[in-house]
């Protein structure tokens, strides 16, 4: 039971540290925000997962955000970066989850779930990096797609990525 606490206490953290910059609290005055998370299935890159799933419920909730956070995990296995691990590959090894916001290129948390070599730290950054600003090409896409099937449309040719 320690363990799951510590994940979960962690993993709300890294929740509350991602988004309470990128949401714009201003336009809610008077208003709380609670953020729920239910992880159903793990199969390895629970951080980022959640991170993701936020950013999507809160655009699905019209809540205004500055930009979207996406984030992706890197592990270490074996000696090899593994880009979006599987439960099994994060149990082998490292884990490291950047959560980030892809138009500025700002990170906004880091998680390293054991202990990597300091030497790969930069290209597994650069990894995650990279495979975050992928996910975010991915999530833009389908939320476009899902306005468009609201019939909003419209409105979004005018308007850039979030």
């Amino acid at each position: 039971r320690g363990r799951s606490d510590r994940m979960l206490s962690e993993l709300a953290s890294m929740i509350e540290q991602t988004f309470e910059p990128l949401v714009l609290t201003h336009l809610y005055p008077g208003s709380h925000i609670t953020i729920r998370l239910r992880v159903l299935q793990v199969d390895g890159g629970v951080r980022a997962a959640c991170v993701n799933a936020t950013t999507l419920a809160l655009i699905d909730a019209g809540i205004a955000m500055r930009d979207y956070a996406c984030a992706c995990s890197v592990g270490h296995v074996a000696g090899t970066l593994l880009l979006d691990v599987s439960a099994a590959e994060d149990g082998a090894g490292a884990e490291l989850t950047v959560a980030l916001m892809p138009k500025s290129e700002r990170v906004l948390a880091t998680h390293l779930s054991a202990v990597m070599p300091l030497e790969l730290l930069p290209e597994a950054l650069a990894l995650a990096l990279s495979g975050g600003k992928k996910v975010h090409d991915i999530l833009d896409s389908h939320v476009r797609d899902h306005m468009r099937t609201l019939g909003v449309g419209r409105r979004l040719q005018h308007v850039g990525s979030v």
